[in-house]
């Protein structure tokens, strides 16, 4: 009884088409995936640090300076994409429904890096003059109930880079935040 013997070819020739097949089969969703969570970005970070309006503290002499000081914070929370801010405007509002405005300012172009680290954020400073701000009013209801409510408003588009290689569109970004006023004119 004689047996024949097939040898397999060393070459792999026959292999070839099955792993590329294979290998797109599985190389394919695990692509998607890591692309989709590159692109998919969350919305930047924006808080008030400080807000104070000199002419409602009730220990200053300045009871007519209407102006407002503030510290913005601005946070990036991407692992791998840097923010790119375009100008910035912030507006003032002495109602927490923004139905008065009372002073505007305008922060140039911004970009915040991307950070490992967990507090790292990029602070804007500035003064500007509050004008049609009630400030009687304002004092009677810091009288009254302790506080008063202001409105910080920001507009303006985001784009976010890809590892450095191109950014994305423009994305349009809008923040509200409202801070309470008490009778020292700092945020409580």
């Amino acid at each position: 009884m004689v047996f024949k013997h097939y040898r397999r070819s060393t070459s792999g020739a026959n292999c070839r088409p099955v792993c590329a097949c294979c290998c797109t089969i599985l190389l394919a969703p695990l692509i998607t995936i890591i692309v989709f969570l590159n692109i998919h970005h969350t919305a930047p970070l924006f808080q008030v640090g400080r807000l104070y309006i000199p002419a409602l503290d009730k220990s200053s002499n300045a009871s007519t300076n209407a102006s407002i000081i503030f510290d913005l914070y601005f946070q990036n929370l991407e692992r791998f994409s840097n923010v790119y801010y375009d100008p910035i405007n912030v507006t003032f509002y002495d109602s927490p429904n923004r139905n008065h405005s009372v002073a505007n300012f305008t922060i140039p172009e911004l970009t915040v890096k991307h950070k490992p680290r967990v507090n790292d954020r990029r602070v804007k400073s500035g003064a500007v003059n509050a004008t049609g701000l009630d400030l009687e009013g304002a004092k009677r209801e810091i009288a009254a109930n302790g506080f008063k409510i202001f409105n910080v408003s920001l507009e303006t588009s985001v784009r976010y880079d890809y590892y450095a290689l191109w950014k994305s569109k423009r994305h349009a970004y809008r923040a509200d935040v409202g801070v309470k006023i008490g009778d020292t004119g700092a945020a409580i």
